[in-house]
């Protein structure tokens, strides 16, 4: 604190006396002499009252030769007011004086005051914003952010204004509509000041590639040019002209779903006047439609697809109250929750796999798809997929793809991607999503199904990648009884410092927020018990211009590394391939990176597919989110590329070690949604990262997280605001490029599966209605199935342990005469092996 108010002293001090007379400069440096002396004693809030009149005779110069001087000595003091508490944010424990500003860091509270069937009204409340100073396109510009918001994330050219998105369920085929009655925001400080405009998004594609072909040019992988949109520049009006905004986006299963958008402030570019909300309130009314947000299917146990996107919008508590219920018995088809669709050539180790998931529980029917079969055209296949979902009591909730492109075709093969210069990328997205009829003129933004792909060619490579699922889930390593360490607790980050952003006054600020991500991630997974591993190097690789400070300092937003890895703090920034390599071999449960990458590489830390052969983890499997560019491209052999396979995709098919599944994308990806999402994956299975999303319960099948992820994406970026239509590119390209690299059904262990054994007794009575199964293990979840004479098995009922037995409601009054023989009983419990029951029937 008092090395930052020196250097604002020595920078007032050096102002040529031609920009500021005598007197306006004396003033100045008193008022942050009596700052200086009055923190020394520990009277924090008269400093703080002396640098508020600092920060407003600083503003009262931003005019004329001065403006541009004033625009910096603003930001600089409002920044430094706002680091007096500082101290108190590290130490909580400490006694704060009366000053303490809560709000500095607070993430947006919101408080719903109303919900039903008939509208659903809230209240958000912002914290406080930090500013600095930006050079850029010859103008001084503040940049802000506000905390808990996505800032970098709009349209190209228009004034930086961060915003807070939800995602609401309306009841189906009604139109919502935005009522807003007297003030609807509060306004906590209004400012003068130039607002930096948003950037065009720059991608995370590698400087090189292994294969000379996918080299990319350098406008591919560096910042793009600033943008400025004169039109927007030059508008005598506060922007946006309401501060919220609803717009239905799209349907995920039976839900119909709005996203209000509201920003933390306006701006009026031509008076330079912001305002910054305190809070805002919202109102959205439901017109007309069926007065029901969902059918009963969506509340069976069995279909864990709807409840993810129920648990997702901010009204779930009412989608649970207005249901319509459906009759069971208008199906003559009880359905599954897994469909894997196999090319004929990998028949056999996906019956393999379909033995053991039934045998965990998961009701699973295998159907070959691809040349010779019915189902030989990506169109055909998206219809069976529909077509189950439409006929069926419980409707798929997971779709796995067994075969390479050239086997089982992607869904589509001409997707738009803002990141690349034609309409060629390769996707499963249509496969994962189906329009709801009524909403067919919005584009497919929400997910139906959750889709993973084992992209193998060959017999060998299915029976490989099947083996390492089924002993990952079935007999997992066995360290010790106790926490299982380090593989059961331990995660590795992998991640970047990219040096150093030279449009901002301060040194060693990071381009990017690969790190600052990354940490993120690190504190809540150290926070939940774990240890965590940083691999992280740094270098000016990606930045054009010269740097003369290349430490690593502050993150993208000019906040100061946490001590470990400041200056001083002896933390190395030299994280190596070798190092990636020891944690492969160490045993990890999960594995990030987050950087630059290509298809057949991670760039910093360095590893790529010439390094595979160094692992040697054998079971230690982890599950991999591979945050970055192109590194998952398994659609090569469609793109024209050839058929090398990428980095994602033979660390799976790797026979000694490599992954048992993971997460990644097929092209160039926006660097800043690829970090929305990277905390929306690891919000899905520890849910303190994102508090304000979701109900809290926790996901650990790839599936789950992968749309959890893209759900979580849908309140980071604002679609709903009239100059929103921008930035939902930015939203569609992360939707369609990210995959899951394995099965969608596959439970990562976030804990020792050892430390609990399940039974396998059990006693069994059919009850009117149910089935009866007594247990031993309180919480443990029963799932019946039925086996059919084709092999599938169909749901039957599931339940929760309590009291010693578990009560299995009948999905259908049809399964009341179900032979108890013909049932596969099974047990599961998170963190432990899932057991097929065997005892008294």
């Amino acid at each position: 604190m008092v090395a930052a108010l020196d250097e604002l002293v020595g920078i007032i001090s050096g102002v040529p006396e031609g920009t500021l007379e005598r007197g306006q400069r004396e003033s100045l440096l008193a008022k942050l002499g009596h700052a200086r002396r009055h923190y020394l004693a520990g009277a924090i809030c008269r400093a703080h009252g002396h640098l508020g009149h600092f920060l407003d005779e600083a503003r009262s110069h931003r005019r004329g030769h001065r403006k541009a001087l004033a625009e910096d000595l603003g930001n600089r003091g409002y920044r430094l007011r706002d680091s007096l508490f500082d101290h108190f944010f590290r130490h909580p424990s400490r006694r704060r004086p009366h000053c303490f500003d809560h709000a500095q860091r607070e993430a947006p509270r919101v408080t719903i005051e109303a919900s039903d069937d008939k509208h659903f009204k809230a209240s958000v409340a912002f914290g406080r914003p930090k500013l600095w100073t930006v050079q850029a396109g010859g103008e001084t510009w503040t940049q802000l952010s506000v905390p808990g918001l996505e800032g970098q994330i709009g349209a190209k050219g228009l004034p930086a204004l961060p915003s807070w998105q939800t995602l609401i369920a309306v009841p189906r085929g009604s139109t919502p509509e935005l009522v807003t009655r007297g003030r609807a925001a509060r306004v906590r400080d209004r400012l003068q000041l130039n607002l930096y405009p948003f950037q065009p998004q720059p991608v995370d594609q590698a400087r090189e590639e292994e294969r000379e072909e996918d080299r990319p040019s350098p406008e591919t992988f560096m910042d793009k040019p600033f943008a400025k949109d004169e039109k927007a520049y030059a508008t005598d009006a506060f922007s946006p002209a309401e501060p919220c905004a609803a717009r239905l986006i799209g349907s995920m299963r039976d839900l119909h779903i709005v996203q209000v958008q509201c920003t933390a402030g306006q701006y009026n570019p031509v008076t330079n006047e912001l305002r910054m909300f305190e809070s805002v309130q919202f109102d959205v009314r439901f017109r007309g439609g069926e007065g029901v947000f969902a059918t009963s299917q969506s509340l069976s146990a069995f279909e864990k697809s709807s409840q993810v996107g129920m648990k997702s919008v901010l009204n779930r508590d009412a989608v649970g109250r207005y249901v319509k219920f459906v009759d069971p018995q208008l199906f003559a088809c009880l359905g599954e929750e897994l469909l894997v669709l196999t090319h004929p050539n990998f028949r056999a180790p996906s019956d393999t796999l379909a033995t053991w998931k039934k045998s965990k529980g998961i009701s699973t029917t295998v159907i070959e798809v691809g040349a010779g079969t019915t189902y030989d055209t990506a169109d055909k296949i998206t219809k069976l997929i529909r077509a189950r979902y439409d006929t069926c009591l419980t409707r798929v909730s997971y779709v796995l793809l067994m075969g390479d492109a050239e086997w089982v075709p992607p869904s589509r093969t001409d997707y738009p991607n803002s990141s690349e210069p034609d309409s060629t990328t390769g996707s499963d997205w249509n496969y994962a999503t189906y329009p709801h009829l009524a909403l067919l003129y919005l584009d497919a933004l929400f997910p139906y199904f959750a889709v993973g792909r084992i992209p193998v060619d060959t017999l060998t490579e299915a029976n490989t990648v099947v083996n390492k699922i089924v002993h990952y889930e079935a007999s997992p390593p066995f360290i010790n009884f106790g926490s299982g360490g380090p593989f059961y607790t331990t995660a590795t980050m992998a991640s970047y410092f990219q040096c150093c952003r030279t449009d901002v006054t301060q040194a060693g600020r990071d381009m990017r927020s690969f790190v600052e991500t990354s940490e993120t991630v690190r504190n809540t997974l150290v926070g939940s018990g774990y240890t965590v591993q940083r691999i992280y190097n740094s270098n000016t690789d990606y930045q054009g211009n010269p740097v003369s400070d290349t430490t690593p300092r502050r993150y993208f937003d000019g906040d100061a590394l946490p001590a470990a890895l400041a200056p001083g703090s002896g933390f190395g920034w030299n994280g190596t391939t070798t190092d990636i390599v020891n944690a492969f071999n160490a045993g990890r449960f999960l594995i990030t990176h987050r950087d630059h990458g290509g298809s057949s590489q991670w760039a910093d830390p360095p590893f790529s597919t010439g390094n595979l052969g160094s692992l040697s983890n054998g079971a230690l499997l982890p599950v991999i989110y591979s945050i970055n560019c192109k590194s998952a491209y398994w659609e090569r052999e469609t793109d024209g590329g050839g058929s090398a396979e990428s980095l994602m995709e033979q660390l799976l098919l790797k026979a000694d070690g490599g992954m048992v599944g993971g997460i990644g994308d097929v092209r160039n990806s926006p660097t800043w949604p690829n970090s929305a999402l990277l905390r929306g994956f690891i919000d899905a299975t520890w849910p303190s990262l994102a508090s304000g999303f979701g109900d809290g319960t926790r996901k650990r099948r790839l599936g789950d997280i992968l749309n959890h992820g893209k759900l979580y994406l849908g309140t980071q970026i604002g679609v709903a605001q009239p100059a929103g239509d921008v930035t939902v590119t930015d939203y569609t390209d992360e939707i369609i490029l990210y995959h899951v690299i394995g099965d969608p059904t596959l439970e990562m262990w976030t804990g020792n599966p050892h430390r609990l054994t399940l039974t396998q007794e059990f006693a069994l009575a059919v009850l009117a209605g149910s089935l009866q199964v007594e247990y031993a293990h309180e919480g443990a979840e029963i799932t019946a199935l039925l086996l059919q004479d084709d092999g599938s098995a169909v749901p039957v009922g599931r339940g929760t342990v309590r009291r010693g037995a578990a009560v299995l409601p009948f999905i259908s009054p049809a399964l009341q005469q179900v032979d108890p023989k013909r049932l596969i009983l099974s047990a599961s419990r998170e963190n432990a092996v899932s057991v097929e029951l065997r005892g008294t029937r």
